[in-house]
């Protein structure tokens, strides 16, 4: 009996040989035993030039014994043989990562989420493990895939006072019985917080007694519309001023008028009483 090597295919081992007899030629109709590391796995009968195969289901990767036996009769003595298979694992299909961070720039007061997808060609992988890493940050360091190949997770930074302009994230699937691993990075900036913007103090409305004319020399340029009106408030406050002298002094004339007319009317009463008393008495005796 010689035995051929195995013939392995993505899901069958074939198996196949032939009995002989001495002079070469081959035994029809005989009962071959197939053994698979001395494991009985099945039977099948020679075809008419002595040949026969068998297609056995094909094994977990690793390496095989591979035995067929023809226990013999009284016409045939027994016959076997025996050879070594090593079955391999099948290729494994590519991989592709995508990785993208939100937002790309951040400071260390914010987060930042990190989303991506695992697929092989256009196929997405669910459940699925993917290890995240960063070179500054904290981040969940394995996530699962959805159905639909995705993952998510959150990033956030330490409370520190000096921190890198920069930070890398990276995605990594190592792959399984059925899948190659693949390897991504994503690079985002770090800045510093804004600054708050001071509030604005409300500028006090200057009074009319502020708005005295501004000296100016020829190193300090004015605003000419700023100085016309101050010109104008001033001529303004001293025309009030004039006018209010005006009626201090009118309120003084009309005062004395007044009173020198009181006296003058006593005075011409008197004048009168005198003369009416020197008419009456004139020419009397006394």
């Amino acid at each position: 009996m010689v035995l051929s090597p195995a013939d392995v295919t993505d899901s069958t081992m074939n198996v196949s040989g032939v009995v002989q007899t001495a002079d070469g030629a081959g035994v029809a109709g005989l009962m071959v035993s197939l053994y698979l590391n001395d494991v009985y796995q099945a039977a099948t009968l020679t075809n008419a030039d002595g040949t026969f195969s068998y297609a056995l289901a094909r094994p977990d990767p690793g390496t095989y014994t591979v035995g067929a036996v023809w226990a013999g009769d009284s016409q045939y003595l027994a016959a076997a043989d025996r050879v070594d298979v090593t079955i391999a694992a099948p290729a494994k299909a590519a991989t592709a990562l995508t990785l993208s961070l939100n937002p790309k720039s951040a400071n260390p007061s914010t987060t930042v989420a990190i989303t991506g997808k695992l697929v092989s060609g256009t196929t997405p992988i669910g459940s699925a493990m993917v290890t995240l890493s960063a070179d500054y940050g904290d981040v969940d360091n394995i996530v699962a895939t959805g159905a639909d190949g995705t993952f998510a997770a959150m990033m956030s930074f330490p409370d520190a006072p000096d921190f890198p302009a920069s930070f890398t994230v990276t995605a990594s699937f190592a792959g399984d019985e059925v899948y190659e691993g693949s390897t991504i990075t994503a690079t985002g900036a770090i800045t510093a917080p804004a600054t708050p913007t001071p509030s604005l103090t409300p500028t006090p409305t200057p009074t009319a007694s502020a708005l005295a004319p501004v000296p100016n020399d020829s190193s300090t340029p004015v605003d000419a519309a700023t100085s016309n009106g101050v010109f104008l408030q001033t001529v303004d406050a001293r025309w009030a001023t004039v006018r209010m002298v005006f009626m201090v002094v009118a309120l003084v004339g009309l005062g004395a008028v007044i009173i020198l007319g009181i006296i003058s009317h006593d005075h011409k009463k008197l004048a009168r009483d005198e003369r009416r008393g020197f008419g009456t008495d004139f020419g009397q005796e006394h």
